[in-house]
């Protein structure tokens, strides 16, 4: 009977081992010599579950633990570099001959110091309609065009209209727009001014 629990268990870790290889059940079935309908049998049990889950725990681990040392010896040799870099920018801005030279060093140092120029950035906005949206804003926006552009011709006239108006026509037209003018008839001047 012990011997049986082993050969399950080796199954087992085998057929995890090919699933976290990414390997499909026939392929999986074929490279085993087992039936594929035994092959998700056997992926279905609860002990096999366990077995799978073990082995992303200590794959998972351990990939973990060599990711996070590469990640802090990669960040201790950043500040080595950053350390030397810094050495150099400084001794070229104090030593270089040429001056441009070291504006660029100095324009540098502001830069990552946090003091870089102010820039200008437009942004844009995208608006995402369906097609029957789309269609009413566009006929909205084409209405407030001709409405602007009649606006527009009617200040034009008003504008000509006033320029050319006879003076007893103006001051009634001046009347009604002050409520609190009185109507004065025209004198005779008033009409050989025109």
């Amino acid at each position: 009977m012990g011997r049986t629990r082993v050969q399950f268990s080796l199954v087992y870790y085998e057929l995890a081992r090919r699933l976290l290889l990414k390997q499909d059940v026939p392929l999986i079935a074929q490279a085993m010599g087992i039936p594929e309908p035994t092959v998700q049998r056997v992926m279905r049990k609860p002990a096999f579950q366990a077995v799978l889950q073990q082995i992303q725990d200590k794959t998972y681990a351990t990939v973990d633990q060599h990711l996070t040392s590469q990640a802090r010896n990669l960040r201790e040799e950043f500040e080595t570099a950053a350390y030397a870099s810094f050495d150099r920018l400084t001794h070229l801005l104090a030593k270089a001959e040429s001056e441009s030279v070291q504006m660029n060093v100095a324009q540098d140092l502001l830069d990552r110091a946090g003091y870089a120029k102010v820039q200008k950035v437009e942004a844009v906005e995208t608006l995402k309609v369906d097609p029957i949206t789309a269609d009413v804003l566009v006929t909205a926006l084409k209405k407030e065009e001709e409405g602007r552009r009649l606006l527009a011709q009617k200040a034009d006239l008003t504008k000509t209209a006033s320029e050319t108006e006879h003076p007893v026509a103006r001051r009634l037209r001046e009347a009604q727009d002050e409520p609190h003018t009185t109507l004065v008839p025209p004198t005779p001047s008033d009409d050989n001014e025109s």
